[in-house]
C-alpha cells in the first residue's frame, strides 16, 4: 500500500495516516495530547498468526497478532480505534443472526492490556455500546445514515469527531 511507503504520518496538512499498531498524539488546546492507536483490518484465522510484513494481495485486508503486540506495549493509550469488533462484543441484531458474538482474536487481550478510555469500531455497521476487558466499546454505523452518530462523549470529553444527522430542509442554507 502506498501509505506504508510514506515515511510521515501526516500525508496531507490536516490528515495523518495511523498505521496498525501504532499511535498518534493528537494535540487539543483544552486537554493537551490525546494517544490514539488503531488495528485496521479484518480478523482472518489463516492470517493472525503470520507476520504482517510477510502478507500479500487480498491477505493484507487482515489484522495480525504482530500489530495487536505493538500496540499493547505503546503505553499511554487514550482511544483505541480497530476496524473489526473486540472478540465477546454481542449484536442484537446482525447478518449472521441474533445474538452473535465477535470472533476477532486478539483484540479483546489488546484492550485488557492497554486499557484505553474508550474503542471504536467499525465493520459491522451497527450501532453498539458494551464493555470488553473493562473498557467502553462502541460499534459504528455508517455515518451517511441519518440519526447514526460517529461524535461520542465519554464523561465530559468529547472523543469522537463527526455527528451525521439530518437537517430539515427549510433549515439547510
Amino acid at each position: 500500500m502506498w501509505l506504508d511507503a510514506h515515511q510521515d504520518a501526516e500525508v496531507l496538512p490536516g490528515l495523518t495516516y495511523l498505521r496498525n499498531g501504532c499511535t498518534v498524539d493528537i494535540q487539543d488546546r483544552g486537554v493537551g495530547a490525546i494517544r490514539v492507536g488503531g488495528v485496521g483490518g479484518c480478523y482472518g484465522p489463516s492470517d493472525y498468526r503470520r507476520r504482517s510484513d510477510r502478507l500479500q494481495g487480498y491477505a493484507k485486508r487482515h489484522y495480525t497478532s504482530d500489530e495487536i503486540e505493538r500496540l499493547a506495549v505503546a503505553g499511554g493509550v487514550d482511544i483505541v480505534l480497530t476496524h473489526d469488533a473486540p472478540e465477546g462484543v454481542r449484536f442484537e441484531r446482525h447478518r449472521r443472526g441474533i445474538g452473535y458474538l465477535s470472533e476477532a482474536a486478539g483484540l479483546d487481550v489488546l484492550l485488557a492490556q492497554v486499557q484505553p478510555r474508550v474503542c471504536f469500531f467499525g465493520h459491522h455497521h451497527t450501532r453498539v455500546d458494551t464493555d470488553v476487558s473493562g473498557v467502553r466499546c462502541i460499534g459504528l454505523n455508517k455515518i451517511g445514515m441519518p440519526g447514526k452518530s460517529g461524535s461520542h462523549r465519554y464523561g465530559a470529553e468529547q472523543v469522537g469527531l463527526v455527528t451525521a444527522r439530518r437537517i430539515p430542509r427549510e433549515q439547510r442554507e
